[in-house]
């Protein structure tokens, strides 16, 4: 998530449009009664005249702006990436895309009609969705007057709009999890919160500061030059010019401090704080700041920063998601919930979640289910899979039983196997649901000692939503199926005049340098094969000797492989040579061919613990389908 308050201040504009000096948010009572009417800049909030953007009909619906919703109903909201809209009230959930007509309330989908946009820098939204929603009742006088009323539920927490002021009594804010706390100002408003809740950002109603706290995980302690490298790199990043820099070690809490005056003319300050085997980072930035020194007028609230959480504090209001050392994440699109260590690195999006030394891990894949697959034959696929991969002493098949998930049957099926000397668990776990099937997949390092006994916890934590998934999706491809592995696809280099004989399963590494780069390279079961060509004014011989030393340079430092075998050969009717190249856990096959003045290098790798007749007459064929085009 960006911290430059220019852009931030561009969201503001989108949100924030409206005018509400001293407006009363609610009456006695915690009621609201909000009048407008389509065209016009003027409303009412309880009596108090107010201005905003005008109210439009689009395709049946009545377009709002944002801001009239949050101000109206006292509710919290996030805009992440100027495009995913999320409004929160007590245990009420809405979700708008920008462009999209689907929106999710309280989990399911419903058509909104008209899609929320930007018009004039201003987010509209489909106001009947939102009034639905929170149980708000809507007329329309005999003027075209809109009337809306609701009762706002104070036990729910709602508090100003967006903001975290909810709870009577709080002075200050922070993270239990994470180990800091700060003091915060009336009206401070949150703009957006990660799903690790390493980061958070805060602005005024006005929008003229962004306020935002990171946090990051180190293995090693950072020393001043080491925090003021970290705030350097930081405003550079950005393209801002580094205007002053400091460490103050008086006080209770030491920091190093950037300050930055961005391209676009605003000043932010940047604090660096090291503790808790943890790096924080303060951000701050002042739209109306004319110069860097103006950035001390806010010391007091960038003081008020600590390394720290008072659990008895009871003014102190906790941001932290973790409950019992585990936090939820949310795929809203697929209708996925889980519930994972706080520890984990999450990627919602892609579905993965885990640790992040690799040890283990928790992924779905979600696809649609071909018409009549029983789940016990889906599956039995899976040892077939395993047999196709690993050699026969590498895995083995550990158990196979019914379970239940988010109280859907489903089959487990889990596995034990070596990649050489590393041995892993993989649980996965087969559900059919309507026209749709999940593979949820679970796999971690052996000495993972912990890894075993939090399977049961995280299957119990997995929520699934299949009318949101139907709702979202048509014809899921699934890229996991075990495919006819005969089925083949030519891939040819115009630019390097060849072609080779690629099997289907097997995964193109896209290449950073175009669609027809020097290097094609792909990823099969256990193993990678690639193809390079470079330019040359050696002969086969030269190129050959040349491999050889690298290879012989690389067994003494490394002691990772060596070479096992030499051969003259031929390739597409070329002159080659094979070099055969064996390490402890995994073997290489090369052939090099020049030709028109080029080296051309194809290169298998497979592990030891992979190289199955499957892996291996595959990649023979791969070989020998070696073609010359013009």
């Amino acid at each position: 998530m960006g911290k430059k308050l220019s852009g931030w201040l561009i969201c503001l504009a989108l949100v924030f449009t409206m005018v509400m000096p001293g407006v009363a948010m609610a009456s006695e009572g915690n009621s609201v009664e909000l009048k407008f009417k389509l065209g016009s800049t003027n409303a009412t909030l309880n009596g108090q005249r107010i201005s905003i953007a005008k109210p439009y009909m689009e395709k049946g619906a009545t377009m709002v702006p944002l801001s009239l919703i949050t101000k109206a109903f006292q509710v919290e909201f996030s805009f992440e990436n100027n495009k995913k809209i999320t409004i929160t009230s007590g245990e009420h959930t809405i979700q708008f895309v920008i462009g999209s007509t689907n929106a999710t309330v309280d989990g399911r989908t419903v058509q909104t009609g008209a899609a929320p946009k930007l018009v004039g820098g201003v987010v509209m939204v489909p106001m009947r969705v939102v009034t639905d929603a929170l149980g708000a009742s809507v007329k329309v006088e005999a003027d075209r007057t809109i009337v809306i009323t609701a009762n706002l539920d104070a036990s729910a927490g709602s508090g100003a709009i967006g903001g975290i002021d909810s709870d009577a009594g709080k002075t200050m804010i922070g993270d239990s999890y994470y180990m800091w706390s700060m003091r915060y100002p009336t009206g401070l408003v949150k703009q957006f919160q990660s799903e690790a809740d390493d980061y958070v950002s805060f602005t005024d109603e006005k929008g003229t500061y962004l306020l935002a706290v990171s946090v990051t995980k180190v293995d090693e302690p950072m020393a001043d030059e080491d925090l003021l490298k970290q705030l350097t790199n930081a405003a550079l990043s950005e393209n801002g010019l580094v205007v002053d820099k400091k460490t103050v070690k008086s006080g209770a809490t030491p920091y190093a401090q950037v300050v930055s005056k961005g391209e676009d003319g605003v000043f932010s300050a940047i604090r660096g704080y090291f503790a808790n085997d943890t790096y924080y980072e303060l951000y701050y930035s002042d739209g109306l700041a004319k110069n860097y020194k103006d950035l001390a007028k806010h010391n007091d609230l960038l003081n008020s920063f600590r390394p720290a959480y008072d659990k008895g504090n009871a003014k102190l209001k906790d941001l932290s998601t973790v409950v019992g050392g585990m936090r939820k994440a949310v795929n809203s699109d697929y209708g996925v919930t889980v519930t994972v260590p706080a520890s984990w690195s999450l990627y919602p999006e892609d579905l993965i979640f885990g640790n992040d030394d690799g040890s283990a891990q928790l992924t779905f894949d979600i696809s649609s289910a071909a018409s009549g697959l029983k789940v016990d034959a889906w599956a039995g696929q899976m040892d077939q899979y395993f047999k196709d991969v690993f050699v026969p002493d590498a895995w083995k098949l550990l158990t196979t039983e019914s379970i239940k998930v988010d109280g859907q049957e489903g089959v487990l099926k889990k596995y034990q196997y070596t990649t050489g000397e590393d041995t892993y668990v993989q649980s996965e776990i087969f559900l059919i649901s309507g026209s749709y099937k999940y593979l949820i997949q679970y796999d971690y390092d052996s000495k993972n000692t912990s890894a075993d006994s939090l399977f049961g916890a995280l299957v119990k934590g997995i929520k699934l939503n299949t009318k949101e998934l139907s709702s979202n999706f048509g014809f899921l491809e699934d890229a996991r199926a075990y495919v006819d592995r005969s089925l083949t696809s030519v891939k040819s280099s115009k630019k390097n005049g060849y072609s080779l004989t690629i099997p289907n399963y097997w995964m193109r590494i896209e290449s950073e340098y175009g669609a027809d780069p020097g290097k094609m390279q792909y990823q099969l079961p256990g193993g990678s094969f690639e193809v390079s060509v470079n330019p040359t004014d050696r002969t086969l011989s030269e190129e050959v000797e040349a491999y050889k030393y690298v290879y012989e340079q690389q067994r003494i430092l490394y002691k990772n492989y060596t070479v096992t075998s030499t051969e003259s050969t031929t390739l597409a009717g070329q002159p080659a040579y094979k070099i055969v190249l064996d390490g402890k856990d995994a073997h290489h096959e090369q052939y090099v061919i020049v030709k028109n003045g080029k080296v051309y290098s194809l290169l298998s790798t497979i592990m030891k613990a992979n190289r199955t007749d499957v892996n291996e007459k595959a990649i023979q064929s791969v070989f020998q389908s070696l073609k010359w085009v013009n």
